[in-house]
């Protein structure tokens, strides 16, 4: 079983597009693996202080920064239900913002949260709640640490071999080839892999 962690801009077509790839993947049973996407905000974030992060997550956004940061606290809040349904409802809510170019609202969130059943209650108090915030604040130090916020990154990790390889500025052609290689003719050259360890991670969740 493979451990394979996306880390993305949200608010980009290739994101999204990522995404449904490697969730394709899995709902076709193409590959069986752990899948987690993972946010990568503006890094101003983690100066901010804890006042500071809890307002901007009770505020309309009024840029796109204040955008993704509201939009990956929802994806953290969301993911207490269980990470198929957290990636779903980011998918639902980046086809809104990105594709389909509607204005992130209240109304979005709820309509998206009921579509999907989830616990709108819970989910609403989740997304503003500081160990919410906290989760996200520490997932990013991760990033910065490890993946550079350097994006598209895929993360892939196989317990079995002790390895994680993470391979950066990933296109859909180097997923494809990386994930379905006797489909790709000719194979597509992909981008080079760095291993960032060689003993088990910290676990993102």
């Amino acid at each position: 079983m493979l451990d394979v962690y996306h880390f993305d801009q949200l608010l980009t077509k290739q994101c999204l597009e990522l995404e449904k790839y490697l969730q394709y993947l899995i709902d076709s049973n193409q590959r069986v693996m752990h899948l987690r996407f993972v946010p990568v905000i503006d890094e101003q974030f983690l100066s901010f202080s804890k006042h500071e992060q809890i307002k901007m997550a009770q505020q309309p956004p009024v840029n796109r920064q204040q955008l993704a940061y509201r939009l990956a606290l929802d994806f953290k809040a969301a993911q207490l239900e269980g990470n198929k349904k957290a990636r779903h409802f980011l998918m639902h809510m980046q086809e809104a913002l990105v594709a389909k170019h509607k204005d992130y609202s209240e109304d979005l969130v709820q309509e998206v949260a009921e579509f999907l059943d989830m616990d709108t209650d819970d989910f609403h108090h989740n997304r503003m709640d500081i160990d919410t915030i906290n989760a996200l604040i520490a997932e990013q130090s991760y990033v910065k640490d490890n993946i550079a916020h350097t994006t598209p990154s895929i993360l892939i990790e196989n317990y079995r071999q002790n390895l994680a390889e993470c391979f950066r500025n990933c296109t859909l052609q180097d997923l494809k080839a990386l994930f379905e290689p006797d489909a790709q003719t000719p194979p597509t050259n992909l981008p080079a892999a760095h291993t960032i360890f060689s003993k088990k991670s910290p676990k993102l969740v």
